[in-house]
């Protein structure tokens, strides 16, 4: 009887340890410093979408507080809407791109932790130390772009304070008046959107061009193309000859 049930018992054992190695494998595999190397790569495409995105926002404030305080027409209160949903996603697209940021800078601590972690596992001195000199390159690289991106963003968020401070003191002085009392300021805040925008178009490339030092898919720029052959000066053979 004992027998039996150990004959049916040993089955679910051997399947059960089955499954937890696969786990375990698994588990190991989504941890490779290739694939944090992926994710990490990733999360510099995903910033570099939403910095994209917030300069789009600050392009379209500006327009609409230009075409209020420039050209106003008719009711001002239209033009007024229309100026005050680009600063709301404008703020909304700087939260998200502060957001997205947050997780591209865990996901790059992940990726140099496995590095860190399989530096002391190569055998050879010299495999090592290209290898630490490397991540030192890929590191050095990341810190750079991340820091321009902070740069960038500490400028972002006063020309949303000041724009923020145009649409109160238009939401109370919505007229003619109020439009000539704040021209000024609008051409100061024009001005410091075209410093904005320059930062926020380099770290939008190097960011993108980070990405390819971690991703593990290889991009090729295509090879020349070669020239079509000549079409033949050769007269034809004619018929009987």
């Amino acid at each position: 009887m004992n027998t039996f049930k150990n004959q049916e018992t040993a089955p679910r054992i051997l399947l059960t340890s089955a499954i937890t190695l696969a786990s375990l494998w698994l588990a190991g595999c989504a941890s490779t410093g290739y694939n944090r190397g992926d994710a990490a790569a990733l999360s510099l495409q995903d910033t570099a979408a939403d910095v994209q995105a917030e300069s789009r926002a600050i392009d379209m404030t500006v327009s609409a507080l230009d075409d209020l305080t420039k050209s106003p027409t008719g009711d001002l209160k239209l033009q007024f809407r229309s100026f005050s949903r680009s600063l709301d996603q404008l703020i909304a697209a700087a939260k998200r791109a502060d957001a997205t940021a947050a997780r591209m800078e865990l996901k790059h601590t992940l990726y140099f932790a496995t590095w860190d972690k399989e530096l002391p596992t190569i055998t050879y001195e010299a495999i090592r130390n290209r290898s630490g000199a490397r991540r030192d390159e890929v590191g050095q690289r990341f810190e750079a772009v991340d820091k321009g991106y902070h740069d960038a963003q500490t400028a972002v968020q006063p020309l949303i304070d000041y724009f923020g401070d145009i649409r109160r003191a238009l939401s109370a002085d919505l007229t003619m008046g109020g439009l000539a009392s704040v021209k000024e300021i609008v051409g100061n805040a024009d001005q410091n959107t075209g410093k904005v925008q320059v930062a926020l178009g380099k770290v939008t490339n190097d960011l993108a061009a980070s990405c390819s030092e971690m991703s593990s898919y290889a991009t090729q720029n295509p090879g020349p193309r070669s020239a079509p052959a000549p079409a033949s000066t050769k007269p034809q053979a004619r018929d009987g000859s």
